[in-house]
């Protein structure tokens, strides 16, 4: 049960994430003092694509393959977490 809700709503969260960073993207700019949004930019290109694959991969019913996106999502989100942690010190 808990794995078919994620099954659907995960690729939708990671594009939903892309979503708000691309929308609140200068405010992130002014919020973490950077000169350019290039690093906002691809972490909102990988949040999107790794959404895109993941809708791909869950109309196609490949479920090991979206077992190990999943896994490699999680990763992608404690890599933001911990970009944007290194960026406000």
């Amino acid at each position: 049960m808990i794995l078919t809700v994620l099954y659907f709503a995960f690729p939708l969260l990671m594009l939903i994430i892309a979503g708000y960073l691309f929308y609140f993207r200068h405010e992130l700019k002014v919020w973490l003092n950077l000169e350019d949004t290039k690093i906002i930019k691809a972490l909102i290109s990988a949040f999107f694509s790794m959404g895109l694959v993941g809708l791909f991969l869950t109309t196609l019913k490949y479920e090991t393959l979206f077992i190990i996106w999943m896994i490699l999502a999680i990763l992608l989100t404690g890599v933001l977490t911990f970009i944007f942690v290194k960026l406000m010190k």
